[in-house]
């Protein structure tokens, strides 16, 4: 399935995804009703509205996007297969507090249960102002 060539309609200037295998039919078809993620359910459709001949101005105006968007998902599509139907891993802001940090709080809290604010204070005293009183109760909760 990796890396198939998109079919270029020279008569009316639109790219398609090569013919679809029963088994690549089956597995959009099961994706498109059942995936719990709506982004992958949208890209499988778009795939198999492709393959029924809609063309990529259509299939941008039908699912609100951009045409190279669309596009783009055609090409994963034909580059990764199901798994370029899913979104990349992006990276994210690094977290305030380290797991050291969080076992250090979560012990300081321990001593002063019930009083969040003042177990802060304590532990920015000892290794220095972090994060806001949010971030320190997000920390906690999210063990």
């Amino acid at each position: 399935m990796l890396a198939r060539n998109s079919e270029f309609c020279y008569a009316c200037g639109m790219k398609f995804i090569p013919p679809l295998t029963p088994e690549e039919q089956a597995l959009l078809e099961n994706l498109y009703h059942n995936q719990s993620l709506h982004r992958v359910r949208q890209r499988a459709h778009a795939i198999l509205l492709n393959h029924a001949g809609f063309p990529i101005p259509q299939l941008a105006i039908i699912f609100g996007v951009q045409r190279d968007t669309v596009s783009d998902w055609l090409d994963r599509w034909m580059g990764e297969g199901e798994q370029g139907l899913y979104d990349l891993q992006r990276p994210g802001r690094p977290p305030l507090l380290d797991e050291q940090d969080v076992q250090q709080f979560k012990q300081i809290l321990d001593q002063h249960p019930q009083q969040l604010k003042t177990a802060v204070a304590t532990f920015e005293k000892q290794v220095g102002p972090r994060a806001s009183v949010k971030t320190y109760k997000r920390s906690i909760k999210k063990d």
